[in-house]
């Protein structure tokens, strides 16, 4: 399978998602830039490479999460939650005042 170089569209689409525009210029070079980056993908795509013997062996198993990346998912939960419950307790103190 091929790798498609994107459009100048796909390029817009993608700066305005990151807030910020491109000129026609602007998308030329980097769609320059991209055309070599995507012929070296895509050859390293159509290299054949055998699976690592305990890919073979345990296709089935499941990495899961690491202990870190769950108390780092934690740690963002509970500050979101301090951050609502902040912002509920000064909207009534508003409400109320």
């Amino acid at each position: 399978m091929a790798i498609e170089p994107p459009k100048k569209e796909d390029l817009r689409r993608i700066a305005n998602e990151n807030h910020f525009e491109l000129s026609d210029s602007e998308a030329d070079a980097i769609g320059a830039m991209l055309a070599p980056i995507i012929g070296f993908l895509d050859r390293i795509d159509q290299t054949p490479i055998e699976p690592s013997p305990s890919v073979r062996r345990y296709r089935d198993r499941d990495a899961g999460t690491g202990r870190r990346a769950r108390r780092i998912l934690l740690m963002r939960w509970c500050a979101k939650s301090a951050s609502r419950a902040r912002h509920r307790a000064s909207s009534r103190a508003s409400a109320s005042g």
